[in-house]
């Protein structure tokens, strides 16, 4: 597996955490988690999966205009193709062969990581968050509104 990181120009670069099992790219963390399987991508012309970051930190699978971040970019190359004995033979008595898709190969996938400009959280920390920020918010209020009587 190639590797590639792209450096942040200002501070320490923090990059969305992926790994890949079997031929099935994950990339991110708890419930915001997306994954890909590159063997089912991976077609006769090379191909490229994006992994894209929303202002609010979602991820997404694939190419998105609207979407601001790049945060990983897969370049897969095209299938490999090798003959492979049926073990029949054909009326000369020569043996038969038929062509066979090569599965991918992870090692010759290069992944390329931008630094992230969202913090990567999880759908339910999110919501625990705005929980905790709402009931402070709340408790504030009502000793404001206490001291005030």
């Amino acid at each position: 597996m190639l590797v590639k990181r792209i450096p942040k120009k200002w501070g320490k670069a923090e990059y969305v955490p992926f790994k890949v099992d079997g031929t099935t790219l994950y990339a991110g963390q708890g419930e915001n988690t997306v994954h890909a399987d590159l063997q089912e991508i991976q077609s006769d012309m090379a191909q490229t999966v994006y992994i894209m970051q929303d202002y609010s930190g979602t991820l997404s699978v694939g190419f998105n205009s609207y979407l601001p971040y790049i945060l990983l970019m897969a370049e897969i190359p095209p299938y490999q193709m090798q003959m492979v004995d049926t073990g029949e033979k054909n009326k000369d008595g020569d043996e038969q062969y038929k062509p066979e898709r090569v599965p991918i190969d992870i090692d010759n996938i290069q992944f390329t990581l931008w630094p992230m400009q969202v913090a990567i959280e999880s759908e339910s920390a999110a919501a625990n968050t705005t929980m905790e920020s709402a009931t402070t918010t709340t408790a504030a209020e009502t000793t404001a509104d206490t001291k005030g009587e």
